[in-house]
């Protein structure tokens, strides 16, 4: 009997023991029902074959036997109780592989986590530096665009000055154009074309004008030419180098020479002739120095022969000679002639150089006026043409320019939103980096938890 109760109570307490180490597996792995599981079956199983063998052993026992077994039973499963109601598991095989296997969790999700962080921030700065990059080609364009604008209103402040320059000679040729409408007379027009026949004609010098009508040379003349030698222009070149002829006489302590009007007209005669022919003409059997391609005749007449006292320097200033008549031209090249004769050549109406000069600048302008309405004319055009194109190239600056300030407004509005663009990149990347590090940290502190 003593035997049969300490089979029985060794019987009881391994299954307690059983009993107990099941309860704390399954508590320890709550979490991992395959566990659990396994831990219970294992445990049944034991205590099934713990209870056969107590069975076995006291099934000669009696009715007390059983109801101590019951009691010890009931105990075990309050025991049981206290073991699963406890805060602190004890650690077992079980409860460290589910913490490994955590561990283990957390570390591939910590690291796929940060591989896609990488890759997000490596999107981020892709699209910021890409941003940056468009941001500085924005703003190169703009300066771009703001030198061009600047060299647009430059040029068009010289155009308008070009067109105030342009304004005023318009002004001023309209002004000359209205007075010479004023005082435009037909018959002083056709009096500057026909220049020494109408000069001779209004001082009364028949004679000229009938040595003109007379000669054999008249066919050289054209009239109305400013080249010939009769026009009003090249009669006033000719009594100039008259005049300096009548210095040059003075210093050789020679008498003045007069001007005889028959004497210019005979002057003018062989001019023509001799530009016509390239060749030494004379209608008269009179003296005559002439002279082809010289700006000044008298270089050759008088200070190139001087010296030698050539034939030309002679006449020039022969004592003898008391009246002259003087012709130059400039139809090819200039031609130059000096007639003298003496005084008992019948020289017609005569005068001085000076009072000659007087007279021809007086007729002249006269004669302009009905001849300047004409050139005023054509100076008046010119000037509206110019004035125009003025106005026009304004125009056109003007266009230019406000083209180029629209195109930098463009440029200012592209940079603006490339900059804006760069500035939300920028922010956003910022604040997902704050909420990165924010979400870090909570992440450290929620490490330690309790199963």
């Amino acid at each position: 009997m003593v035997k049969s109760n300490t089979k029985l109570i060794i019987g009881i307490v391994a299954a307690i023991i059983l009993v107990f180490a099941g309860m704390v597996i399954k508590y320890a792995m709550k979490v991992d029902p395959t566990t659990i599981e396994l831990s219970d079956e294992m445990g049944n199983e034991q205590d099934n074959e713990k209870v056969n063998e107590v069975k076995t052993d006291s099934s000669a026992d009696s009715d007390t036997s059983e109801a101590e077994a019951v009691t010890t039973k009931t105990d075990k499963d309050d025991d049981k109780n206290d073991i699963v109601n406890s805060d602190y598991p004890k650690e077992t095989q079980s409860t460290e592989k589910l913490d490994n296997r955590r561990k283990t969790v957390t570390t591939v999700d910590s690291k796929a986590a940060a591989e896609s962080q990488a890759s997000d921030d490596s999107k981020a700065y892709a699209n910021i530096n890409k941003l940056a990059e468009e941001t500085d080609s924005a703003a190169e364009k703009m300066d771009a665009a703001q030198e061009k604008l600047d060299k647009a209103n430059e040029a068009l402040d010289q155009a308008k000055a070009e067109r105030e320059s342009k304004q005023a000679a318009y002004n001023e040729a309209k002004d000359k154009l209205e007075e010479a409408k004023r005082n435009f007379d037909e018959g002083q027009a056709a009096n500057y074309n026909r220049g020494m026949f109408a000069f001779m004609e209004s001082i009364g010098a028949n004679d000229a004008t009938s040595m003109l009508n007379g000669s054999s040379y008249f066919s050289a003349i054209e009239v109305g030419s400013d080249k010939d030698a009769i026009a009003l222009d090249n009669m006033r070149t000719a009594l100039d180098f008259l005049n300096e002829a009548n210095q040059l006489r003075a210093g050789e302590g020679k008498g003045e020479l007069k001007v005889s009007c028959k004497l210019m007209a005979l002057a003018a005669l062989n001019n023509d002739m001799s530009a016509m022919s390239s060749n030494a003409n004379n209608d008269s059997d009179l003296d005559q120095n002439l002279a082809f391609g010289y700006d000044d005749p008298f270089d050759a007449w008088y200070y190139d022969e001087r010296d030698s006292e050539g034939g030309n320097y002679k006449s020039l200033v022969n004592e003898d000679y008391v009246v002259a008549g003087f012709a130059f031209s400039n139809k090819g090249t200039n031609v130059h002639n000096l007639v003298l004769a003496n005084g008992d050549y019948d020289a017609g109406t005569v005068m001085s150089v000076g009072e000659m000069a007087s007279k021809l600048d007086s007729f002249k302008n006269d004669a302009q006026r009905g001849r300047k309405y004409d050139d005023v004319q054509a100076a008046f055009d010119r000037a509206e043409k110019e004035l125009n194109e003025a106005k026009e190239a304004v125009n056109n600056k003007v266009s230019a320019a406000q083209k180029a300030s629209s195109e930098l407004g463009s440029a200012k509005t592209t940079y603006e939103n490339k900059l804006k663009a760069y500035e939300n990149a920028v922010k956003a990347k910022q604040d997902a980096d704050s909420k990165a590090a924010s979400n870090s940290s909570s992440q450290g502190n929620s490490n330690n938890f309790v199963v």
